[in-house]
């Protein structure tokens, strides 16, 4: 594998990007890290509050608009901005995709925030796997 994580590419309005890994799992991590990264300046955020991620999708394009989407809620709801998230397990489950995680993060400060992510969009949002590496795009809604 690459070190790249993860690229961000040039869209009219929103914000489009790839998470790259050896694994779903891990580009999903690195497609959470480039949102994260577009939220706010994780130099100034820590890893000390601890939120669980548990997401079920029919396919693994819905499951990562549905993690994604749980993260930028949890962030909302929390009034935190994370630093990491880590896939604990991923299963096929009842014809589709559980996914377990945690996200770390600490409290909302102005002087660590960049950017308010509306949403995670469906358009443009894929995951594929293309010579044993996987890509997950996502386009946010900014």
């Amino acid at each position: 594998m690459s070190s790249k994580r993860f690229k961000f590419f040039d869209h009219t309005a929103d914000i489009l990007y790839e998470g790259y890994g050896s694994s779903y799992g891990d580009a999903l991590q690195n497609a959470a890290a480039a949102l994260f990264e577009t939220i706010a300046d994780l130099k100034k955020v820590k890893a000390t509050k601890t939120v669980k991620i548990r997401e079920w999708a029919p396919n693994r394009d819905e499951l990562a608009v549905r993690v994604l989407s749980d993260l930028v809620a949890q962030r909302d709801a929390q009034s935190l901005f994370f630093k990491t998230f880590t896939v604990t397990s991923i299963v096929e489950k009842d014809g589709g995709f559980a996914l377990e995680g945690v996200a770390k993060g600490s409290a909302m400060s102005p002087e660590a925030g960049m950017l308010d992510v509306k949403a995670v969009t469906h358009h443009e949002t894929k995951a594929f796997e293309n010579k044993g590496k996987w890509t997950v795009r996502v386009l946010l809604d900014i």
